[in-house]
C-alpha cells in the first residue's frame, strides 16, 4: 500500500511554492487544505507526496527556506 505525507505549510503561497519546486525536481506532488485538527488553527495549506519521497521533499524545501510547520500521514493515494 502506497501512502502519502501532508507537508504542512503557513499558506497557500508556500503551498504552491512548494507544489512547483517538487514538481521541477520530479515529485510528483498535490496542494491540499488540511483540518483544523491538523494545524492546529483554521489556517494552513500543503502539499501532499508519496511517503518515499518524503526525505528528499523535505531536503528540497528546506534548501529553499520554506518553513515547514508539521508533517503528518495522509489517507492512501
Amino acid at each position: 500500500m502506497n501512502t502519502e505525507i501532508t507537508i504542512v505549510l503557513r499558506s497557500v503561497t508556500y503551498a504552491e511554492k512548494s507544489r512547483r519546486l517538487l514538481l521541477s525536481a520530479g515529485i510528483p506532488a498535490r496542494v491540499v487544505k488540511p483540518s483544523p485538527t491538523v494545524t492546529g488553527k483554521g489556517c494552513g495549506y500543503g502539499v501532499s507526496v508519496s511517503v518515499k519521497y518524503k526525505d528528499r521533499a523535505i531536503g528540497i524545501l528546506e534548501e529553499n527556506r520554506i518553513p515547514v510547520i508539521k508533517i503528518t500521514h495522509a489517507q492512501p493515494l
